[in-house]
């Protein structure tokens, strides 16, 4: 079933003791789009996650998700499966099993389904964000980065409708930065999701989001942003091997020998894929997105 508004908040009120959080908060989330919430520290983004999720429920008000009223726990756990959440690596891995084990654990919750059926959308996942090299390691072994991958997989695991991920860009570099743009890209374009991000890294929301919105003053208000399909992203990198070969198909511009320049538009899917493929192959090394 197609829902054109996936999350609405109506008049939230929510204290923790005596500290509001939240007052007289409205919020929509429309389908098949990036959304945006930034804020100070403190400000609410962590609280608003667990409202929506049905971690918590609000004091006053009322929040539907897919057309649902969500009053108690029993009616976000019959939306589980719409709805997935980027997790913390410290409370969310089990750090003395495998990648691998924890991606067939999760696969296994969420789906109900054993673990022969879940291995294709694992397996392309692992290869998508490059885990092969650690996968079948120990968790505890991993890099903050790796933690943070794989966090990525298993919320995506169960094909979700709303991917929240609240500081996605947490311990990745810029050749992993580059493939999470490229997947949320995919996710809302090619699978029809929606993708609610928090980030501390105003550019990074500038540059992904359709729809940004703030929290202050205990509400969440709407603020404008430049349409996507318009804005501009630089990329320099180096070429490895054939510089003829690398990224041709872009109007380059060579800084220094070997160091190029690349100005494509946020929305070019086609650039992301020829980007990640030359860095899997060894072609080029990035070195800064602007």
């Amino acid at each position: 079933m197609a829902y054109e508004k996936l999350i609405v908040c109506s008049n939230i009120f929510k204290k923790f003791g005596k500290v509001e959080i939240f007052e007289n908060m409205n919020i929509t989330i429309e389908s098949n789009q990036i959304i945006g919430l930034i804020g100070e520290n403190g400000s609410g983004k962590t609280s608003f996650i667990k409202l929506i999720s049905g971690m918590i429920l609000p004091d006053q008000g009322n929040i539907y998700l897919f057309d649902k009223e969500i009053k108690c726990e029993k009616d976000i756990i019959a939306l589980k499966d719409k709805i997935s959440i980027l997790g913390d690596a410290n409370r969310s891995l089990y750090w003395n099993l495998s990648g691998m084990d924890n991606l067939i654990y999760f696969w296994t919750v969420k789906t109900g389904l054993n673990k022969k059926a879940g291995l294709m959308l694992i397996n392309e996942l692992v290869d998508k964000f490059n885990m092969g090299s650690f996968i079948n390691k120990k968790v505890e072994s991993y890099s903050k980065g790796m933690k943070q991958r794989l966090l990525l997989v298993v919320a995506l695991l169960g094909h979700p409708e709303i991917l929240v991920m609240d500081e996605p860009l947490n311990g990745l570099d810029y050749e992993n930065t580059v493939i999470l743009k490229n997947y949320i890209n995919e996710f809302v374009n090619k699978e029809n999701g929606t993708v609610l991000l928090t980030s501390h890294n105003s550019r990074f929301i500038d540059e992904v989001c359709d729809t940004k919105f703030v929290i202050k003053n205990k509400r969440i208000e709407k603020i404008s942003n430049v349409e996507r399909g318009e804005r501009v992203i630089v990329v320099y990198y180096k070429c490895l091997k054939n510089k003829d070969s690398c990224l041709n198909k872009y109007i380059r511009e060579e800084r220094e020998e070997n160091i190029f320049r690349v100005e494509t538009y946020i929305n070019d899917k086609d650039f992301y894929k020829e980007l990640s493929w030359q860095i899997d192959n060894g072609n080029i090394e990035l070195l800064e997105i602007i």
